[in-house]
């Protein structure tokens, strides 16, 4: 069954989450393939290129082929998030990080508000194809995840959340034999499975991280500046961001 649909969906694909497109010349170790409808899959599959690109993009820090974006790739986010593409690399500003005396050269870019929805909505389907990669089943209709999400200077300047950390206790990476992927993709989390609530933290490529909150059937009172997202029969459905004309029609016309 698809792992997004809460279990009532049958699953037709396995999604890779995060998608191939995320990884250097498109090599991905094996690990977080969870079964998905095709409705979810194809869902995904409309805002992967967009947020693969802007991690490596802004990834200086790791190797500057990074930054290099294949011209195809390119063309694909412009024909479904034109505004945003416009948007974010109207006034790029490259930069320099200062850690421990270590210079680091990063970019800074404007977000637009699809790229916004975009990681959201990321973090939302990780979390939680990562619970069914830990535990064999599916969260179920009605739970509630909050997402949010910090950029590489805000990590370099302020570091992540201590809260958080400190609630998170289990570490991993992709890794197939001796290729690991962790200099371009980690994760961190902690589960109540049998609650159904959580924390889960992403970091993509050095350059940004996202945080998901698991709240089973309780919905939070205050988000702030976070996405809210529920899993329904129909996948995971936003709550209070407003969907990209980018993202696939499916969420679309559901929403």
């Amino acid at each position: 069954m698809c792992c997004y649909c809460g279990g009532t969906t049958h699953a037709e694909t396995r999604d890779h989450a995060p998608p191939i497109s995320l990884f250097r010349d498109r090599q991905r170790p094996k690990g977080l393939e969870v079964p998905a409808c095709k409705k979810c899959h194809e869902t995904f599959a409309s805002s992967d290129d967009f947020f693969s690109a802007f991690a490596q993009m802004q990834a200086g820090a790791v190797d500057h082929f990074n930054k290099l974006v294949p011209m195809n790739r390119l063309r694909a986010i412009r024909h479904r998030f034109p505004a945003a593409l416009d948007h974010i690399t109207s006034k790029p500003e490259p930069i320099f990080l200062d850690r421990n005396g270590l210079l680091t050269e990063a970019i800074k870019a404007p977000i637009h508000t699809d790229l916004d929805f975009v990681k959201h909505f990321t973090c939302a389907r990780l979390t939680t194809a990562l619970y069914y990669d830990r535990f064999a089943s599916v969260l179920p209709i009605g739970t509630h995840i909050a997402t949010m999400w910090q950029s590489h200077v805000q990590q370099f300047q302020k570091g992540l959340p201590q809260p958080i950390l400190d609630l998170v206790d289990s570490f991993g990476t992709l890794e197939m034999g001796s290729q690991k992927a962790s200099e371009q993709f980690e994760y961190g989390f902690n589960f109540a499975p049998e609650q159904t609530i959580g924390v889960v933290l992403f970091h993509f490529h050095q350059s940004f991280s996202t945080i998901g909150f698991v709240y089973g059937v309780s919905k939070p009172k205050h988000l702030n500046r976070s996405g809210l997202f529920e899993i329904t029969e129909q996948g995971i459905r936003s709550i209070n961001m407003l969907i990209p004309d980018g993202v696939h029609k499916s969420l679309r016309r559901d929403r």
